[in-house]
């Protein structure tokens, strides 16, 4: 056996260990990089072994008794690097599992992060409607009419264009059509206003946050929350 040829070939091995460990290190949890830590001073313990042999091989200098006991040292060195290529494996193993849970701890934080922006815009959507609604009524409704606490809304648009035609329906119809064009409402925002509510949480009534209640909306409804929310501030302008 060609001992300094065998020792230079678990040297070039045992290096290209120790960049591995080294690059694992700086991807790993604590506990990890303690073994990783631990290994790689194994590993350079018997590279250092390994090249103090290499460079006292001097071949015709050597006895039968000192090649013996230098081929011996080569066997327990490629045994040891048996060892630590199986605790790169495992170790390699282990991240790739971490790594993997990491990705989905991301996922996971990801949706949830959506589901409560989605949560929030809902929550300041609601409230938005709840003031629109509820302010529009007490400006278009004449003083004696009873307008309910349910589909305030969609009640008072029935209300408005019934047949039926009173002193009070045709002032209410002219403040309605007065406020749509002052207001820019569109008619396609009736439906919109209903599925708003519907798809609402009827929660808390926070400070109203525009910003937040635009967030994951449709071009649609974003026009549609920001002609309430202009026409909830008419009517209440026009109620000092």
């Amino acid at each position: 056996m060609d001992v300094h040829g065998s020792a230079t070939k678990i040297y070039t091995r045992l290096e290209s260990h120790i960049k591995k460990v080294q690059d694992i290190q700086q991807r790993c949890d604590e506990e990890t990089k303690f073994a990783l830590q631990t290994l790689l001073c194994e590993l350079t313990e018997s590279k250092n072994l390994t090249e103090e042999m290499m460079r006292q091989v001097i071949p015709e200098k050597f006895t039968s008794e000192e090649r013996g006991m230098l081929l011996d040292k080569i066997r327990i060195l490629e045994e040891k690097e048996k060892i630590y290529k199986q605790q790169l494996v495992l170790l390699e193993r282990k991240i790739a599992k971490l790594t993997e849970e990491n990705k989905t701890f991301k996922t996971q934080l990801t949706a949830t992060q959506t589901e409560q922006a989605q949560f929030k815009s809902a929550l300041h959507t609601r409230q938005i409607a709840y003031d629109f609604e509820n302010d529009l009524a007490k400006y278009i409704y004449p003083p004696t009419e009873k307008y309910g606490s349910r589909q305030i809304f969609t009640k008072m648009r029935r209300w408005v264009n019934k047949e039926e035609d009173t002193p009070g329906r045709r002032e209410a119809k002219a403040k309605w059509e007065d406020l749509k064009r002052d207001c820019s409402w569109s008619d396609e925002y009736n439906e919109v206003f209903d599925d708003l509510v519907k798809s609402g949480i009827r929660i808390a009534h926070p400070n109203v946050d525009s910003t937040t209640a635009l967030t994951s909306r449709s071009e649609l409804e974003k026009r549609c929350i920001e002609a309430m929310m202009r026409m909830t501030d008419k009517v209440n302008e026009l109620m000092k």
